[in-house]
């Protein structure tokens, strides 16, 4: 390599480098007129700037290509050189906890499931993730200064400029410096963010929701979370706490009014309600394992007794996508998480937005977003490399992502 990555982080500040790498990165390959019609900077300007990414090693040349105004010409197009680096992640909720390895160009290189069987304790959490993923590193013989960013992303309300859990609910963290823990043993640059906006970050930087600047989602898994972008921006309120939405009552079969963790998440499918005001993690293990034979069984009917069905659950979950619909307006409706592998809760959902919003909005507001959480905590990890400043990083920055 020819490159520290320290070195292109400063040497990228400038901002017409990142309008060149972030229509790379969304859109390429692209030729070198194309970026420079997208952007409004002169082609000549674009060769410079392609030139220092190619001497980096950060973006390749591909060949001809035939821009899609320019069917009869051909032109040289340059995209991300996935070797040009490497980007290393840690997801971790109650329903799942990962560690992967990606290349720049987001490509999965290596992907390990941990198993918790107690996650109240965050520092020895964070520090078997760190040890693993170095682990994970040198079986695949990646060495430290290959490493260009590393991102964590955690279920709860996150601090990401001062790198800390507020409080990750419902695996009990609260008040947790993860720069503290984490940087010691990787010495990477580091990114810190919750689950719910790194997916709506990776939505919105290189997925569906590119040309929405008004989007909410909706992280359906043993708990509800929820991420809101509202002119090209996070919204997070006091320490955070937009999208802990916990409190949220919502109707339930009876037409009673509960929290929405307790009628619509994942641990009223298990009939585990007590779990949320405990102060111990130890049984989330259990509690992930019930909730995927639930969700394998897809059936109407309840496999616990005592527990609401996928349909109910999922229709609960339709009356605060109304609620947020009348209040915000969003352009678009994202709904991710384990449970959207059920058919059932699918049907809750649209049937009850059909009902009382109407059925073309589902058609054209709602999207079922089949992205996993260590997914987009590779994409935020390669963003955060390729994006410190410029067209999509002004989207983090003002989100007020922090790089360590």
């Amino acid at each position: 390599m020819k490159f520290r990555p320290s070195e292109i982080a400063r040497d990228t500040l400038g901002r017409g480098r990142h309008f060149v790498i972030s229509e790379i990165m969304r859109h390429g390959p692209l030729s070198r007129s194309e970026i420079a019609q997208r952007i409004g900077i002169t082609e000549a300007s674009v060769s410079r700037i392609t030139r220092e990414f190619i001497d980096a090693g950060i973006i390749e040349e591909t060949g001809f290509i035939r821009g899609p105004n320019q069917p009869g010409r051909k032109r040289i197009g340059v995209q991300i050189r996935g070797e040009g680096g490497y980007a290393v992640a840690i997801a971790l909720n109650a329903f799942s906890q990962d560690i992967v390895i990606g290349n720049i160009a987001s490509q999965l290189v290596a992907k390990r499931r941990l198993h918790f069987t107690d996650m109240s304790t965050a520092s020895e959490v964070l520090k078997i993730c760190t040890t693993e993923l170095l682990n994970l590193m040198k079986q695949k013989g990646l060495k430290r200064q290959q490493i260009v960013s590393c991102a964590t992303i955690l279920t709860g309300s996150i601090d990401p400029v001062g790198m800390k859990v507020f409080n990750a609910f419902p695996i009990d963290w609260q008040d947790v410096d993860v720069k503290e823990i984490v940087k010691g043993q990787l010495e990477f640059p580091l990114v810190l963010e919750s689950i719910s906006n790194a997916k709506n970050l990776a939505a919105r930087c290189n997925g569906s929701t590119r040309k929405f600047d008004n989007v909410v989602l909706f992280n359906c898994s043993l708990t509800i979370g929820c991420s809101v972008l509202s002119e090209g921006k996070l919204l997070r309120g006091h320490e955070s706490k937009v999208g802990m939405i916990d409190s949220l009552r919502v109707p339930c079969k009876f037409g009673e009014l509960k929290p929405i963790n307790l009628v619509a998440g994942g641990i009223a499918l298990i009939n585990e309600p007590d779990s949320l005001s405990s102060s111990s993690s130890k049984d989330l293990e259990r509690f992930s394992t019930q909730l995927r034979e639930v969700i394998e069984g897809n059936s109407q009917e309840p496999l616990v007794s005592g527990a609401c069905t996928l349909y109910q659950a999922g229709y609960s979950l339709g009356h605060a996508i109304m609620n947020f619909h009348s209040i915000l307006h969003p352009q678009r409706i994202l709904i991710s998480g384990p449970l959207i592998a059920s058919s059932q809760y699918r049907d809750g959902i649209c049937d009850a937005v059909g009902t009382y919003i109407g059925f073309d909005f589902i058609e054209n507001r709602i999207e079922f977003l089949d992205m996993q959480s260590y997914q987009a905590a590779l994409s935020l990890a390669v963003q955060h490399f390729l994006l410190l400043s410029g067209e999509l990083s002004e989207t983090t920055h003002n989100a007020s992502v922090a790089y360590a």
